[in-house]
């Protein structure tokens, strides 16, 4: 998921901001999670960046977790400090994907994001 707004140019990437955090939880994530039949048993875990623990982003999770399955900063349960082995994803998967990805020769932010999403999909799932 790339955080993007619309342009005469195309889209442009942008930075992730609270409120386009939370838009991203509520109109992509949680209608997946729910589609999918596990919001009920997800547990949310996010560091402690700050779009993360603003108060739109903090409320959207209360309505739809219990204080037990959200961890993060600011929380009953929070993020442990410098614990990149809670999750694949930063125990694994970016690093991996950084090495493959920086492989290619990439020369503009489309390529880049071609290049992720590429990668991505070759995975395979008996390697996640």
């Amino acid at each position: 998921f790339f955080f993007e707004e619309p342009s005469a140019a195309g889209p442009l990437t942008c930075t992730v901001t609270a409120a386009r955090l939370e838009s991203m939880l509520r109109c992509f994530v949680m209608p997946e999670l729910q589609q999918r039949g596990i919001l009920v048993s997800t547990i949310f875990m996010q560091d402690g960046a700050p779009p993360h623990i603003r108060r739109c982003v903090k409320q959207l999770l209360h309505q739809h977790f219990t204080n037990d399955r959200i961890l993060a900063r600011n929380f009953p349960i929070s993020w442990p400090p410098r614990s990149p082995d809670l999750t694949h994803c930063d125990f694994w998967l970016w690093g991996y994907l950084k090495a493959i990805v920086y492989g290619d020769n990439i020369t503009n932010l489309m390529e880049l994001k071609n290049a992720i999403h590429r990668h991505v999909r070759n995975i395979y799932p008996d390697v996640l």
